[in-house]
């Protein structure tokens, strides 16, 4: 399943705050569906797309803390070959497609406990959220060539 507790007080992730929380989360272990902490794709996903506002120094891009901690990823989960990790690789490779993707809203609340994503399957605000994803994605004809070594 895929799990994601969006950060309490997110707003606050900066500086010694942020490396506090970083090294937490790495000590816990990120996966793709959730670790420890239950930062998983969404957790890098609202990173990406500048949602989620955390950076060590205050003119950090949160894209390329994404970036960097995607790649602390077990090897189990960055070598799936999976829709979720295919969209991921795909959007941690390109700053100017991240501030195009839509934001993800954590109306429903903090916390989300989600069957294993399908992304044409029901659509809950996550797979609605991922639908769109995918939908730009196929559209932009670097991420198709590159998504086709993924999947």
């Amino acid at each position: 399943s895929l799990k994601y507790t969006r950060p309490e007080k997110a707003e606050e992730l900066v500086g010694i705050t942020a490396m506090g929380f970083l090294g937490q989360a790495l000590d816990r272990g990120l996966r793709l569906h959730g670790g420890g902490d239950s930062l998983g794709f969404l957790f890098f996903y609202e990173l990406v797309t500048d949602s989620l506002r955390a950076r060590v120094l205050t003119d950090d891009k949160p894209f390329n803390l994404a970036s960097l901690l995607v790649r602390f990823l077990p090897p189990e989960d960055w070598s799936q070959r999976s829709e979720l990790m295919s969209a991921l690789r795909a959007i941690t490779e390109d700053y100017t497609l991240s501030i195009r993707l839509p934001k993800y809203r954590h109306d429903t609340g903090p916390k989300l406990n989600l069957p294993k994503i399908n992304l044409f399957g029901s659509l809950d605000s996550a797979k609605r959220l991922l639908k769109a994803v995918a939908e730009m994605l196929e559209k932009e004809p670097h991420v198709a060539a590159f998504g086709k070594k993924y999947l």
